[in-house]
């Protein structure tokens, strides 16, 4: 465990929890494209419910030309500033999934950070107390639960599952291999800043954790957790409000030789179809 992470741990133990991870500071993180309908419902409900209850580090946002216009990358950045303190936007000519959250990871500098995409909205109110406390043993990451985790009411860790036969077939979390995401979560500083320099930016960032394309990232990651973060009174914490958006233009993520491509749906069926590599 890094040192300045053991000493947070030490410091919660002994004083009282929520008034000790209060004081702990926290990089903010944005993956957006130029969607800033998407972003501002995003920035305003974790402005409401998450951003006021930690000690603000830096907040740091990658725009990527990802669909839209010129005029929506300036609305993007007008409500980055808008609801982030002091931000350091970035606006990027080539949009890459991979490259803007190796960008972005590498950039931080506090002891944890909170990592956002532009599609997600809190759904009910996250405090230090809540989050801190679960950096225990090997955990790295802690990720907000939503639909997608396809949860089963029991496993407190994201990993992969594997088949276990014993008078019946059923498959179990596999502790050996770990799940982690670019969906939002709480990321150990340290951890974050490592996974961000051997992230390579042409691959999709989540796959390449455990798809066997990038055997050094693999390997760090593989001795670490991804812990869940469950809701008080639903267990879903955050929502995805990206997939609406996604039906309504007709486009799906697919993954091909490692790299995410979004294909326009339509076109596609008329046999003139056209993709956007790695934006997302």
């Amino acid at each position: 465990m890094p040192g300045h992470v053991a000493t947070i741990h030490n410091r919660l133990r002994i004083m009282d929890p929520g008034k000790a991870a209060n004081k702990i500071k926290v990089d903010i993180t944005v993956v957006s494209g130029r969607r800033p309908e998407l972003l501002e419902r995003t920035l305003s409900s974790f402005a409401d419910l998450v951003f006021p209850n930690f000690e603000p580090g830096r907040a740091i946002v990658n725009i990527d030309p990802f669909c839209g216009t010129n005029e929506d990358t300036e609305r993007c950045v007008e409500i980055a500033h808008r609801y982030l303190p002091d931000p350091t936007v970035l606006v990027q000519e080539t949009a890459s999934f991979g490259a803007s959250v190796k960008r972005l990871w590498m950039a931080t500098s506090a002891p944890f950070v909170l990592h956002l995409e532009d599609d997600w909205i809190a759904l009910e109110n996250i405090e230090p107390r809540s989050v801190f406390p679960l950096f225990e043993g090997q955990t790295r990451m802690v990720s907000l639960m939503c639909t997608s985790k396809n949860w089963n009411g029991r496993d407190r860790y994201h990993c992969r599952r594997k088949r276990i036969t014993f008078f019946y077939l059923s498959r179990h979390p596999d502790p050996k291999r770990p799940v982690f995401t670019t969906s939002p979560s709480f990321i150990e500083g340290e951890f974050a800043r490592r996974c961000g320099m051997l992230m390579n930016p042409d691959l999709d960032p989540e796959k390449q954790f455990h798809n066997k394309r990038n055997h050094a990232l693999q390997s760090y990651a593989s001795g670490y957790a991804n812990r869940f973060l469950i809701g008080r009174k639903r267990p879903m914490v955050i929502a995805d409000i990206g997939r609406d958006w996604r039906d309504a233009q007709r486009i799906e993520k697919r993954i091909i030789d490692g790299r995410s491509i979004w294909v326009e749906q339509v076109a596609e069926r008329s046999s003139a179809g056209s993709s956007r590599q790695n934006a997302r």
